[in-house]
């Protein structure tokens, strides 16, 4: 398991690294008249950077899934099914702060897409590449 839970590391890894570099880019379009103390203080900056991390808690909760039953010698079904539920438990921890209800909300769509998804793909009895 300890294997399985290192790659769930690597995608969140690198989904944060993304999140960051799609800031930067996000920020290299505010007009220099508008950055206050290195902060860009134009109307649409906020809501860009609000959807970027919707978009990346999308593609964390798709990978966290994913990645496991992709690597998982057998019953992936079972694997992704456990980093779904393993996913909504930290999910669950993190929006109990308050204010992360929106990715909460995101990565339990994305996140139960992507076991949608594995159970098409390896539902028991179906042949497992």
């Amino acid at each position: 398991m300890g294997s399985r839970a290192n790659r769930r590391v690597i995608v969140w890894y690198t989904v944060l690294f993304l999140g960051l570099a799609g800031v930067s880019v996000i920020d290299s379009f505010c007009p220099p008249e508008l950055v206050v103390s290195g902060a860009c203080t134009a109307a649409w900056h906020a809501p860009a950077v609000d959807a970027l991390v919707l978009l990346c808690t999308a593609i964390a909760a798709v990978g966290i899934v994913i990645v496991p039953a992709l690597v998982a010698p057998s019953r992936r079904l079972l694997v992704a099914g456990l980093a779904y539920a393993c996913g909504t438990a930290f999910a669950v921890y993190a929006a109990s702060g308050g204010q992360l209800w929106g990715p909460f909300f995101v990565a339990g769509v994305s996140g139960s897409i992507a076991v949608w998804l594995a159970s098409l793909r390896w539902r028991v009895g179906a042949a497992t590449p």
